[in-house]
């Protein structure tokens, strides 16, 4: 005979929704979450995190600006060029003038070129503000991100003074 299995008037045998042991009803509470536990051993109140109300975070930026159009446009590498060129030579240098910006596909997958046009276009050559990290074959992509007069500083032109 277990400790739940005598007769107590008014009072009932249950079984605990937490550990499974048989207990009196007397002996059990009612927990935060609905289950009729032994309130010596398996009760515990509701945890005070709980209760935390999130604050509405604002993700906003403090002002917008609607997209600008972008006059990218495309050509391609004429002459193959390599590691340490300071110019290309393109297929076509339409609407490209000095100081826009340039992006040239780099062989190898790797990545692109970004610079800028250091000088007026002569012919079909393009003065680059950054010699060439590494090759890039005839017919690559080249970027032209029309910029009119935003100026940009090449990597070995940045200076503390200029930041």
């Amino acid at each position: 005979m277990g400790k739940a299995d005598h007769f107590k008037q008014g009072d009932w045998n249950v079984i605990c929704d937490e550990c499974g042991f048989k207990r009196k009803a007397s002996k059990c509470r009612k927990r935060w979450d609905g289950a009729l536990v032994c309130a010596d051993t398996c009760w515990e109140p509701r945890h005070p995190q709980d209760y935390v109300k999130a604050r509405h975070d604002k993700q906003r930026v403090p002002f917008a600006r609607t997209d600008q159009a972008s006059d990218v446009s495309m050509t391609a590498v004429k002459v193959a060029a390599s590691l340490g060129d300071a110019t290309i030579e393109v297929d076509s240098i339409s609407n490209m003038t000095k100081g826009d910006g340039i992006g040239i596909t780099l062989d190898g997958g790797l990545g692109i070129h970004w610079t800028y046009h250091s000088d007026t276009p002569a012919g079909t050559t393009v003065y680059l503000a950054e010699p060439m990290p590494h090759s890039a074959a005839v017919d690559n992509v080249v970027y032209v991100c029309g910029t009119g007069d935003v100026t940009y500083l090449a990597t070995n032109e940045v200076t503390v003074a200029s930041l």
